[in-house]
This record gives structure tokens, C-alpha cells and sequence, in this order.
């Protein structure tokens, strides 16, 4: 999540949810609007579009995460916190999920609900994905939430092992850079809105 699309992200959540939950089609078409407003930077669509959904299917995950994302970038971050736990109660083990939450509230100044929230997604995406057979977008994704989590150091040390298995990864080396200037704000900025950077025309060997 750190670093998928918001629509990679929807993707993944339908296919959790498919276990235990069909969205109604309904609901489906309300987000896909919703997410379209969100790429045009249109939230206050997005956010009606989405509340339209949870009400046509209050069992909708990805319904409450794309309202939770258009109330962060309308800086609206309690609100977008109870969205995106309402996300995470639905599918608990959706590890993107916990870290977007994590960032809200990150963002919100409440730094040990952060804590816990990316431990949480660490947890769910270390039992879903075994560390010897990341992707690099993988390795980095979780390089960024360590740094989160824990601080520049393990940050730093993440980043190394993924720059270590992947040496002529760019878009490693770019955000390694980010953390040892302390850019705390720029990774919270991917969280909360991943999108197309300055750094993502690289492309791992």
C-alpha cells in the first residue's frame, strides 16, 4: 500500500473480500466514480460517492478506505480514521489497510495509535508475503513502513538489505536519501496518496 496505487490497493482488498463478502454492483460502480474523482483531485465527489456506496453496501471495504483517503486529503483526519478502521475491521489481515491508518494517524498527531497500527500491518504482511520471496516494490514497501514505525535507523537498515538485494534498484537509493534527510512528511505523503513520483520510472534488474 505504501507504495501501490490506490486501485492496486481496492484490488487486493476485493480479493480478501471475496471470501467472506460480494460487493453489490451497485457499490462497485459508486467507487470506481469515487475513485475516479479522487484522481482528478475532485474529493468532496469522491467522498459523496463513497458514502453513497457504504450506504448502498454498509459491508464494503474498499467503499470505507476510498472514503478514508478522500477525507485525508480534505485534512479531515478523525474522520478519516474511523473510515479506515472501519476498513480494517472488515478485513483485519489486509496489511495496506493498517498502514494507511496508520499514516491518518500519524497525521492526526497521535503517534502511539500510529505505533500500533503499523505493527498491526507489519504483522499481516510479514504472514502473507515470506521475506525470501519479495518483490522489490515489496522490500521497499516495507523498508518505508519500518521507517515509520520505528525510526531512521531501522529504516536505514531495511532500505540497505533491499539496496543489498536489488543493487541497481533507483527508486531505493532515492528514498534512502529521503530517510537520511529525515523526510518523514514525504512518506506519509505516499501513505496517505499513493501516486506517480519523480522516483517511479526506475526499475529493478
Amino acid at each position: 500500500m505504501v507504495l501501490l496505487t490506490l486501485s492496486s490497493l481496492a484490488c487486493y482488498v476485493e480479493q480478501e473480500e471475496k471470501k467472506e463478502h460480494a460487493a453489490t454492483l451497485v457499490s462497485i460502480r459508486l467507487v470506481k466514480e469515487a475513485m475516479t474523482a479522487l484522481s482528478e483531485d475532485d474529493y468532496e465527489t469522491a467522498l459523496e460517492k463513497a458514502d453513497e456506496a457504504i450506504q448502498d453496501d454498509p459491508a464494503y471495504t474498499v467503499a470505507y478506505s476510498t472514503k478514508a483517503h478522500a477525507l485525508a486529503r480534505l485534512e479531515r483526519y478523525p474522520e478519516a480514521i474511523a473510515a479506515a478502521q472501519q476498513a480494517c475491521n472488515l478485513v483485519p489481515e489486509a496489511s495496506q489497510l493498517w498502514f494507511f491508518l496508520g499514516a491518518y494517524q500519524d497525521k492526526a498527531q497521535q503517534p502511539g495509535a500510529a505505533k500500533e497500527s503499523y505493527k498491526k500491518g507489519l504483522a499481516c504482511f510479514d504472514a502473507q508475503y515470506p521475506a525470501d520471496s519479495l518483490a522489490p516494490e515489496q522490500a521497499l514497501e516495507r523498508a518505508i513502513v519500518m521507517y515509520l514505525y520505528q525510526g531512521k535507523m531501522a529504516g536505514i537498515r531495511e532500505i540497505n538489505n533491499v539496496i543489498s538485494q536489488y543493487p541497481e534498484y533507483r527508486k531505493a537509493r532515492l528514498f534512502k536519501e529521503r530517510i537520511l534527510r529525515g523526510d518523514r512528511d514525504y512518506f506519509l505523503w505516499w501513505a496517505d496518496a499513493p501516486r506517480e513520483s519523480e522516483a517511479d520510472g526506475a526499475s529493478a534488474s
